[in-house]
């Protein structure tokens, strides 16, 4: 499903005007949900307003490269954007790896 044109036809609209299309366009695809506990993102009115709720499954500090890139965007609650901090998972026990520099491969590249 092509949620970017969904969410710019969206944002054409006058009551989403507050909302960028790529954000927009990540809170569709994700289901309005926190990628990390499934929090329904929709139950806190402030989240919704602001649509400040972006986080990068692989940090930007070690991955600038992937600050925009779709799939290594994600919709995340306050809580476990929290507890993730900086966490990689590429460097984590016992994961395959998500993405490997120069030869650009994802784990799962059906993802999005």
């Amino acid at each position: 499903m092509d949620y970017l044109h969904i969410a710019e036809d969206l944002v054409r609209k006058e009551f989403m005007k507050q909302w960028d299309t790529e954000t927009l366009a990540i809170w569709l695809r994700d289901g309005c949900r926190c990628a990390y506990c499934g929090k329904d993102m929709l139950s806190c009115p402030d989240t919704v307003s602001f649509g400040s709720s972006i986080d990068r499954l692989l940090p930007v500090v070690t991955y600038p490269e992937l600050e925009h890139v779709g799939w290594n965007c994600l919709l995340a609650c306050s809580a476990c954007h929290a507890r993730k901090q900086n966490w990689d998972p590429n460097i984590s026990d016992g994961c395959s790896p998500v993405y490997a520099r120069g030869s650009q491969i994802l784990a799962d590249p059906d993802r999005y």
